[in-house]
């Protein structure tokens, strides 16, 4: 028996879903893991749905800058939060 081939396209189900796994703070492996696919998959559709390269970008950073977001109002009471950050901002200081 062969390999079973995975397919290069993704159905809008998939897409959601990915969009979704990203959007938590998870890898993009983790979500073509996920959904059945390769990473590459994910990365050619992207490559040919600029709507889509779109939504995984804003999922990503949105995740991000939610952690962010969560560091800062930590470090309105304690003042580790904000070393933390520093210290990995700004690792040569």
């Amino acid at each position: 028996m062969g390999r079973k081939r995975r397919s290069t396209q993704l159905v809008e189900q998939q897409r959601h879903d990915i969009i979704t796994i990203l959007s938590v703070g998870c890898s993009r492996e983790t979500a073509a893991k996920h959904v059945g696919c390769s990473v590459n998959t994910i990365h050619k559709v992207a490559k040919q749905d600029a709507e889509f390269d779109e939504k995984l970008r804003q999922a990503e950073s949105h995740h991000e800058l939610k952690q962010l977001q969560n560091i800062h109002e930590a470090a309105e009471k304690h003042w580790q939060a904000s070393a933390w950050m520093l210290e990995r901002k700004y690792p040569e200081h």
